[in-house]
């Protein structure tokens, strides 16, 4: 039987650059550590799970912008990612 080892990858913008770059990876305990950090720190926002996306963004260097294959699959995720935004804020203000 094999375990499962996690693995996750970071993504953010920097400054006025137009595409995303990875600013972390982590695998096995490392992954699990970067994810509790950041559902500590960063409540509001989602982890996304996306295997496929995930395979793809682990193969590039930390520090590197996505390649233009994933274009779409990110671009995917992020309006994903905006428009759940967008309802966290409508009920939290209270117009949902």
């Amino acid at each position: 039987m094999t375990k499962n080892i996690n693995k996750n990858v970071g993504l953010s913008f920097k400054g006025n650059d137009k595409l995303p770059a990875v600013v972390f990876k982590g695998n096995g305990i490392y992954a699990d550590f970067y994810e509790a950090e950041f559902k500590k720190n960063k409540a509001h926002y989602k982890v996304i799970q996306d295997k496929e996306l995930l395979e793809k963004l682990s193969k590039l260097p930390v520090e590197s912008d996505i390649s233009p294959d994933l274009y779409e699959l990110v671009a995917i995720l992020l309006v994903h990612v905006y428009s759940l935004e967008i309802k966290i804020k409508r009920l939290n203000d209270g117009s949902a």
